[in-house]
């Protein structure tokens, strides 16, 4: 069963990742640390209650993890917001080619004039 912590922890870490299809998966590998942990402290003696406070807290501050885990997990990359700017530069690229182009053929009439 989860505690109320527990859960905070998970969704506190997993709101600093962009790449939502993610959370999932870390939320899932937090819990596994989490219990793993927990039992061992049970193991040792802890109650249920402690050993879980204390193997949330041997995670670390749930920014920073998010934070970290956020560089690891990057969203694909957005093509469709990126679809102004390729045309912005196949435009360019046109007026570009269209500019080299007359431009021999101005300087060539040019010398054939001569």
């Amino acid at each position: 069963m989860r505690s109320e912590r527990l859960r905070e922890f998970i969704e506190t870490v997993c709101g600093q990742v962009k790449a939502k299809k993610a959370h999932g998966l870390i939320g899932s590998e937090l819990m596994a640390h989490i219990e793993d942990q927990k039992l061992t402290y049970i193991k040792d003696g802890m109650n249920e209650t402690a050993a879980e406070n204390r193997a949330i807290d041997e995670m670390g501050d749930p920014v920073e993890v998010g934070e970290n885990l956020n560089k690891i997990h990057q969203p694909a990359y957005d093509w469709i917001g990126r679809i102004p700017d390729i045309i912005m530069w196949i435009i360019a690229g046109g007026i570009v080619l269209i500019s080299v182009i007359f431009g021999i053929g101005i300087i060539i009439s040019m010398i054939s004039e001569i």
